[in-house]
């Protein structure tokens, strides 16, 4: 593929280990020269700073910020505030991220961060 987007993808990897093998698949599917573009959350937040989201239908909570491996949680809430689903990420820091893009043979690592208007 030329280019290959991932949506929160690289959040599911609770470890180096894992982010390295997901980050290999990846870049197996590019050909050379292809572009890896994803959203994710985000690896240089090493507080887990977030504001209340339940009004935008989610709860978005952090066990040990900052330490690789940590759980973050996303609750999704019904129309009436109700928990409904509840989703487990993990944070990896970006040293990690760019460990594991590099390693798998991706180059010119960037992150952008995402302004909200």
């Amino acid at each position: 593929y030329d280019i290959a987007f991932a949506a929160y993808l690289l959040n599911y990897a609770a470890n180096m280990d894992q982010l390295s093998k997901f980050c290999h698949v990846i870049n197996k599917l590019l050909k050379p020269g292809g572009r890896f573009v994803a959203i994710n959350n985000n690896p240089m937040d090493m507080e887990c700073h977030h504001p209340d989201l339940a009004k935008y239908g989610f709860i978005k909570t952090c066990q040990c910020p900052g330490q690789a491996g940590a759980r973050i949680q996303y609750k999704l809430l019904n129309d009436q505030g109700e928990v409904t689903t509840i989703v487990d990420n993990y944070f990896l820091p970006a040293s990690d991220h760019i460990g594991a893009l590099e390693a798998a043979g991706c180059s010119d690592v960037t992150f952008v961060p995402c302004d909200v208007a």
